[in-house]
């Protein structure tokens, strides 16, 4: 993908971004006229812009680029066009767009010859797109996308015309409807040039300054509806804001309320993060009702204390994260508000009652509310889909949960103070995942958890999940039929429960690890959809008796207890998993938390090599060579044996594979951290893989293929005491490259390319 940026601009003043704007459009509408003189005229302007210069057809999936571009500027533009909502890749890049706007990002639509009310309602050609749309795509992504929509037209816009939005319409900057440029909204307002003219302003310096105002600048622009004012700081208080403004964005705002004579009832989003000196108790006063705003930013504000009784009946999102020295959030009286961020208030005690009964919230995040001992009694949160308590310390009651709340799909309780669960959880019906690692005063999990069929994902530490009895509460299903990952840490474990693969039917991650297990019983076998077993540093953990037949991942790192018996026993059992070859050719395409793919990685303690894996293609270099026919064989494993491992290890050590002279593809990794001591790791990919490299390398019926090593960074005192290759291979035994050294041996230009990508489209070397 060609991307065009235009690096002539001024740097953006937050750290974390790199472009100033980025342009969200429809190619085939808007690309060769009116976004390309948008680009122009941004860029003449000073403006570091990124624009995707291949909007063009392409594949479904937004690529990573573009996600980072997106996250990486301070303003998106999105100009809508009739054909927008044709284009999957537009739509996600909206989402993306908004997901960034929670995190302080400021966006501005742009209507290009259509009407708002049709991209809001997703009326005409939206509509058309959208039904097409349902047809391949899945309902609820569809959903999300007609939901972002509308959440884009309810920000303040306006509806532009060819060449409109910064292009000068006079010479003299007062005579504007807009002033984009900061040299000239510097004029304006020390120069006292405000007029009625004027409907935006953006006062942006590329570096910190002070400006003194001359008299009252803003007090004549009347129609000014649109302020965005950053690293600019105004040195002496101003008694006007025009009371028509829609949205005011004022990073590090340097005053306490606002000016004397602005009152903000037409207000509909907020932007005024950063600023230190601002209280909530002068800027929303009591009794004014704010019916039009719907968008608050106050985070990292580090003089709020508490969170004033708010009367705003159509806000939809209000941030407060990380401001410090708030303690009490009063009644809010807002119906409509979908989310609400007070992460990182560290100093948050109480929340009020109210907060408990807003119908509307989906998201609610109070993680690292290190202080926080008071949530409402009762939470009846219909809409609520994502709750995050994590590192609440504090806090030992969890709240009662009404029977209506059943939307919740993840809640996050690890590192809480919580000392029990409410048997109402089991109201909680579409949960789907339940962290609570590190709630070391919570003992035991309520009989009820069983009722969460939907949970695919459990983590938990000392607290007790009790075996269920015979009848209970009317449940026919024992276990839970969904759950895909489950982690128990450092607790005892009832193996009589957790070795009953009828309550697990689709587990596929089981993680045990730090557990004072003794003993893996033979019933785990029977775990057929199994893939990954984490069973590290379980010190008192003598004896694996059987590993499921198909199982990917074993990381058995640290278990130091392991008798001889049963550490040959399980090196055995991984050769013959191995060797068996693929059981089939359909990988699972339900990759849904984890994403190890096809590959199959073991780590075990002791640096033997299993007999099925012993093999002549062993090398003390970083190279090992071999011969295959026009079908790579179905028994190939690369394996490692580690000596000591130094601390601190931050190197990877990356394996590729080259066939017929190709460029090397990275085939596995690892990191060695300091438990990889004394370990083996054996590791394979698919067979199917494999072979489409083969097929796509020029294949004869002799085809050279490699396999080489690199630790990057390299690290002088790791010993690598052996490594191999156990492939059927078709040829002799060849010598492999041996370097001088036993030390690692960095390999140059190595490639991460996935390989689902062509060989064809790799260059040789």
């Amino acid at each position: 993908m060609a991307l065009q940026i235009n690096q002539g601009g001024s740097s953006s003043s937050t750290a974390e971004c790199m472009y100033d704007i980025f342009l969200s459009f429809r190619g085939e509408d808007t690309r060769y006229n009116f976004t390309s003189h948008l680009y122009k005229a941004l860029c003449d302007k000073g403006f570091n812009t990124f624009i995707d210069d291949d909007n063009l057809q392409r594949g479904e999936e937004i690529s990573t680029e573009l996600l980072k571009a997106i996250e990486l500027s301070m303003i998106s533009i999105v100009v809508f066009s009739e054909n927008y909502a044709s284009s999957t890749w537009c739509l996600k890049e909206l989402v993306k767009i908004l997901e960034c706007k929670n995190f302080g990002q400021l966006v501005l639509p742009v209507f290009y010859k259509v009407n708002p009310s049709e991209v809001c309602k997703q009326e005409g050609k939206f509509q058309i797109a959208l039904t097409k749309h349902e047809e391949k795509e899945n309902r609820d992504k569809v959903q999300s996308w007609r939901e972002a929509l509308t959440k884009a037209t309810d920000l303040a816009g306006f509806s532009y015309k060819d060449g409109e939005i910064v292009q000068q319409e006079s010479e003299n900057p007062e005579n504007c409807s807009r002033i984009w440029c900061y040299e000239d909204a510097y004029e304006v307002l020390t120069r006292n040039m405000g007029t009625d003219k004027i409907q935006a302003m953006i006062l942006r310096s590329p570096n910190p300054v002070t400006m003194k105002l001359q008299g009252e600048p803003f007090e004549r622009m009347k129609n000014l509806k649109f302020l965005f004012v950053e690293n600019v700081h105004i040195c002496e208080e101003f008694q006007y804001l025009p009371n028509g403004l829609r949205l005011l964005e004022w990073h590090k705002f340097p005053f306490s309320s606002w000016p004397s004579k602005y009152c903000p009832q037409k207000l509909v989003a907020l932007n005024m993060s950063w600023s230190s000196r601002i209280k909530m108790e002068t800027i929303f006063k009591q009794g004014i009702q704010l019916t039009n705003l719907k968008h608050i930013n106050l985070q990292e504000c580090d003089s709020i204390t508490e969170l004033p009784k708010l009367c705003a009946p159509n806000l939809k999102t209000l941030d407060l994260s990380s401001c410090t020295e708030l303690v009490t959030v009063h009644e809010l009286c807002v119906t409509n508000l979908e989310t609400l961020n007070l992460s990182f208030c560290y100093k948050l005690v109480t929340i009020h009652e109210s907060v408990g009964f807003l119908d509307r919230l989906r998201i609610w995040d109070l993680q690292y509310c290190m202080s926080l001992q008071n949530l409402p009694n009762n939470l009846r949160l219909k809409s609520l889909e994502g709750f995050n308590l994590e590192h609440c310390s504090m806090l030992e009651k969890f709240p009662n949960i009404h029977q209506e709340m059943k939307r919740l799909e993840n809640l996050h309780l690890s590192e809480s103070g919580i000392k029990g669960l409410p048997s109402s959880i089991g109201y909680l019906t579409q949960l789907t995942g339940l962290w609570l690692k590190g709630c070391h005063n919570l003992r035991d999990l309520p009989d009820s958890t069983y009722k969460l069929q939907m949970l695919e994902f459990l983590s938990f530490d000392t607290a007790r999940l009790r075996p269920p009895c015979n009848f209970f509460d009317g449940l026919s299903v024992y276990g839970f039929p969904s759950l895909r990952e489950l982690y128990i840490y450092e607790c005892g474990i009832e193996l009589e429960f957790l070795m009953k693969p009828n309550y697990f039917p689709t587990l596929k991650v089981l993680s045990i690890s730090g557990t004072d297990i003794v003993s893996i019983p033979e019933s785990l076998h029977r775990f057929t959809t199994l893939e990954c077993l984490d069973i590290r540093s379980c010190k008192q953990l003598r004896q694996i008796l059987r590993l499921p037949q198909f199982i990917k991942r074993v990381d058995a790192r640290g278990c130091t207890s392991l008798d001889a018996q049963s550490s040959s026993r399980l090196l055995n059992q991984i050769g013959e998993i191995l060797c068996e070859g693929e059981r089939s050719d359909i990988l699972s395409r339900d990759l849904f938390l984890f994403h190890w793919g096809d590959e199959r990685s073991f780590m075990v303690p002791g640096t033997e090599i299993p007999r099925r894996l012993n093999s002549k293609h062993h090398s003390v270099g970083n190279s090992i060579s071999f011969r295959v026919g026009r079908k790579f064989p179905n028994v190939f494993a690369v394996y490692f044996a580690f000596g000591p491992v130094p601390r601190p290890s931050p190197a990877v050590l990356n394996v590729y594979l080259s066939i017929n002279g190709f460029e090397k593809v990275l085939i596995n990794f690892i990191t060695p951290y300091r438990d990889a001591s004394d370990t083996l790791w054996i590791s394979s990919r698919s067979h199917l893989k494999l072979q489409k490299l083969l097929n796509e390398s020029n294949p004869s019926d002799y085809n050279h293929v490699e396999v080489t090593y690199g630790l990057i960074p390299p690290i002088r005192n790791l010993e690598l005491r052996r490594w191999g290759v156990k492939v059927e291979c078709i040829c002799c035994p060849q010598k492999s490259s041996i370097s001088s050294s036993m030390a690692p041996t960095l390999v140059d230009n190595y490639s991460d390319s996935d390989l689902n990508l062509p060989l064809k489209k790799r260059r040789k070397y």
